[in-house]
């Protein structure tokens, strides 16, 4: 026994019009979005004034300081531009990814020398310093909201598809 059925899905001709146009439903959307979240990262890389809970380490607010944003069409940066950023972030000498120790040598100078050293050396090896992944810390703080931006962009592009004219 074999029965035909018809299914018709109401406003399926508009649908397919809005999603024509789905590039410029969808994109200042998403725009937004990627700038929110990068505001969300610089908010939570930045604190709130006497905030002592920061996850960029601050010795000199230097490094503070020096982060920067760079945005684009549905995309943005937020970064140090401090030059020892990646070092203090991953560490460094046997804490950090070369695993070695660092032989300090005098720049200037044929020797090296600091208040309480006995005498003048030429070199000095060190263990160097463990890192703390600041931008790990910035993102784990950010996750939560900045997941709720995209969805909702993702639910206002879906709302002004379905409701496009």
């Amino acid at each position: 026994m074999s029965q035909d059925f018809n299914v018709e899905i109401e406003g399926l001709k508009e649908m397919q019009k809005a999603f024509k146009y789905y590039p410029t439903i969808s994109e200042p959307i998403f725009q937004k979005a990627v700038e929110a979240a990068q505001a969300n990262l610089a908010k939570n890389t930045k604190g709130s004034k006497g905030d002592k809970s920061l996850p960029v380490p601050v010795r000199s607010s230097n490094l503070l300081k020096s982060f920067r944003v760079e945005t684009g069409r549905l995309w943005a940066r937020w970064y140090p531009t401090a030059p020892y950023a990646s070092l203090v972030h991953d560490g460094t000498g046997i804490y950090g990814p070369e695993k070695k120790m660092i032989i300090v040598k005098p720049k200037n100078k044929k020797a090296l020398f600091w208040p309480g050293a006995k005498h003048p050396v030429r070199s000095v090896k060190q263990k160097g310093f463990k890192g703390n992944p600041f931008m790990i810390k910035i993102m784990d703080m950010s996750k939560v909201e900045i997941d709720a931006v995209f969805v909702r962009a993702r639910d206002k592009v879906i709302e002004e598809i379905t409701s496009y004219k």
